[in-house]
């Protein structure tokens, strides 16, 4: 059952919600423009150590998705700890933030 938040009248994500956003972020393409790189090795090279890192970020998800004890709200109140990474209640969706 969906919670909703009293003050802003925002229904609260549920916890395969956060997942599935989360999940769908992961899976996105990490968007590396090849002129950006000085050459092939360079390039490839940032690849791998992304793709090391979205395995890593799946896994952990998946740890998280398993573990009944991790809610909704922990999940939410650990998005809200990030700089660069949250919850946009007004949307229900993540949003990233470049820098």
């Amino acid at each position: 059952m969906k919670q909703t938040n009293d003050i802003a009248g925002h229904v609260a994500p549920s916890k395969n919600d956060i997942c599935a956003a989360l999940r769908a972020w992961l899976n996105q393409r990490p968007g590396l423009e090849f002129c950006n790189y000085g050459d092939v090795t360079s390039y490839r090279a940032e690849l791998r150590g992304i793709t090391r890192q979205r395995a890593d970020a799946l896994q952990m998800l998946r740890a998280v998705e398993l573990r009944d004890s991790i809610t909704a709200a922990d999940m939410l109140a650990e998005l809200q700890s990030l700089s660069r990474l949250s919850w946009d209640k007004k949307k229900s969706r993540l949003e990233y933030v470049t820098g």
